[in-house]
């Protein structure tokens, strides 16, 4: 009878675990309903207006409760993650699906993007039937696009293809904020305290990366947060070997991988992990309970992941980790240029002029990376001066993120998950997104949407050395906490600005 209540507890735990995820997609599915119905959404500057006030109270909210119980880290967490949610959702609903799209193609039957994909699987109801440009991609986003818009359309009651795929962002928003509800979790799971969390989530929740990716209708976001949620489950898995972590880390490598085969790298270093504890469990005589553990991981995993690709191979020959080609002759091509100015030059005389990332123009992978992390692959029509001053706030932020995980690595050498395991996982991203431009030497393919798992990882770097310089009264402690606290105060305030002034 004890067992059956601490089970029935366990599983009531985990419901409620899961509860704050399910109110998020509903809070944003039911908002972009009104603001739809109500025609709310062609008033940008109404929406921004929105956004600015939901920031100012939010921020206001936190200094209210500060002067009166005295400042609360655990309080600034949720205040990050509020103004995060504010901004992603606020951009998706003033930003058109049209507007600063990835591959989305024609948005009709017979296009061969994102858009026609989703179109394919809503309409016909059936996969489609060749592997040309976008449809090479597994069907997981697309398909839950799809019931996404036929259950909402039944409330919109839209007849145009255009407007049908305008409720597709709803995924993709909804998988940039439980991207960000992720991010305490892998701190906590690190033993990281309330400072480290809140630093850590004020710099993700300003990320524009982010926000441009809660409005794309494609994989992108989706596929980050499967890739954040392997990154969780791979920890908790390395700690504890039970079922509901394997199976869990199955699920978010398998749905993971049929969103965007692109999940797999981090399969590198949970592969690493998984052998070393198997190694040390065969070593204990235990090694028939982890070798269970790892087939069932690997029976939810591979069929998950794999069976479109299969598909793709028996009918199309599509080979395992086929991405579509695009002809060396197109001005984006960058394999006429040579390895050293592509990958270990720096043309700072670039950096502020032009301001935005041109893929057709471009080809040094360092560059685009800082520019394209703000901007991806587009311009705005704002005041020059705030997109350089972002530019330059980004690259103190990378030199920050890349010194506090050197700092993370000599320090911390007794979390060895954080100290080693963290930045092996960050070598592993950036050295497959190399190896990609490598093999694939195009504009388009140095984007940083490519590699935002490594912004997490920043901000949680940069989060730990905070903490650690919060313990310390030294000169050297204080100037590294007024360091970070300034460029993250300022990178932020410049990101809400200019996603708050731009048009559509």
């Amino acid at each position: 009878m004890g067992k059956e209540k601490k089970l029935g507890n366990h599983a009531k735990d985990k419901l409620n675990g899961l509860l704050p995820y399910i109110n998020v997609f509903l809070f944003i599915t039911i908002l972009f309903i009104i603001v739809y119905r109500l025609g709310i959404h062609q008033h940008v500057k109404i929406i921004q207006g929105f956004m600015l006030a939901g920031v100012f109270f939010s921020l206001a909210g936190l200094g209210i409760c500060s002067l009166g119980k005295g400042y609360s880290w655990s309080t600034a967490v949720k205040v990050f993650i509020g103004i995060g949610f504010i901004m992603r959702i606020g951009y998706m609903l003033y930003t058109p699906y049209t507007t600063r799209a990835i591959d989305l193609g024609d948005s009709s039957l017979e296009g061969y993007g994102h858009a026609a994909y989703i179109l394919k699987l809503l309409i016909n109801g059936h996969l489609p039937e060749t592997n040309w440009v976008q449809f090479y991609h597994p069907p997981f986003f697309h398909g839950t696009a799809a019931v996404v818009c036929f259950f909402v359309n039944k409330i919109m009651e839209y007849s145009k293809y255009e407007d049908i795929l305008q409720i597709a962002k709803i995924v993709s928003c909804t998988a940039a904020c439980w991207s960000l509800m992720l991010l305490p979790k892998i701190c906590q799971e690190l033993k990281l305290n309330a400072r480290a969390k809140a630093i850590a989530a004020g710099i993700i929740a300003v990320l524009p990366s982010c926000y441009l990716m809660s409005a794309r209708v494609n994989n992108d976001a989706l596929v980050t947060y499967f890739m954040i949620l392997a990154v969780l489950y791979t920890i908790r898995w390395y700690k504890t070997q039970n079922w509901e972590n394997t199976i869990c880390l199955g699920l978010a490598f398998g749905l993971g991988m049929m969103t965007k085969t692109s999940c797999g790298n981090i399969a590198i270093f949970t592969g690493a992990l998984m052998l070393y504890v198997a190694y040390k469990k065969f070593k204990e005589k235990k090694g028939k309970d982890i070798g269970y553990k790892l087939l069932g991981f690997g029976s939810i995993a591979f069929p998950l992941g794999l069976w479109y690709t299969v598909r793709n191979y028996i009918l199309f020959a599509q080979p395992f980790g086929y991405v579509v080609r695009i002809g060396t002759d197109q001005r984006i091509y960058t394999g006429d240029v040579s390895f050293v100015k592509r990958f270990l030059t720096f043309p700072a005389r670039e950096l502020f002029q032009p301001v935005y990332s041109n893929p057709w123009e471009e080809y040094n992978i360092s560059m685009f990376v800082i520019k394209s992390s703000l901007f991806s692959e587009f311009t705005f029509d704002i005041p020059a001066m705030i997109p350089r001053i972002l530019i330059a706030l980004n690259s103190c932020m990378i030199l920050l993120a890349l010194g506090a995980m050197v700092y993370v690595m000599v320090k911390f050498k007794e979390n060895k998950l954080l100290s080693r395991g963290m930045p092996v996982l960050w070598g592993v991203i950036y050295i497959t997104f190399l190896y990609f431009n490598i093999e694939y030497p195009f504009g388009c393919t140095m984007d940083f949407r490519y590699i935002v798992p490594t912004a997490f990882l920043g901000a949680i770097f940069m989060g730990s050395v905070f903490e650690k310089a919060c313990n310390r009264k030294t000169k050297k402690a204080v100037l590294c906490r007024f360091t970070i606290g300034t460029v993250t105060m300022l990178f932020g305030i410049c990101s809400i600005l200019m996603f708050c002034m731009i048009g559509q």
